[in-house]
């Protein structure tokens, strides 16, 4: 069972369009020295509807590199295409 506040975050992306990393672990780092309790990745906030099925799975590993255990990760699995969804929610 979760406890505490979990954030939905935001995902950064570069001025092409394109996941930016170092900004992500910026923001990553921040929310958690912050104090919450754990983070959602790809979830509410609606980025998803940009990303291709292996840009979601290469952000989610990433995330959950990035975390490093230090918080619980969800990652959302939410998509318009079903085949997809369930994809990316085995891998998740």
């Amino acid at each position: 069972m979760f406890k505490g506040t979990i954030t939905p975050m935001v995902t950064v992306f570069d001025k092409n369009g394109k996941l930016d990393f170092e900004g992500n672990k910026r923001v990553i780092n921040h929310v958690i020295d912050g104090g919450v309790s754990g983070i959602l990745f790809s979830g509410s906030i609606g980025e998803f509807f940009t990303m291709t099925v292996e840009e979601k799975k290469e952000f989610a590993s990433f995330a959950v590199k990035a975390v490093n255990g230090r918080v619980p990760v969800l990652i959302g699995t939410g998509g318009t295409v079903v085949e997809e969804v369930v994809e990316l929610t085995k891998y998740a």
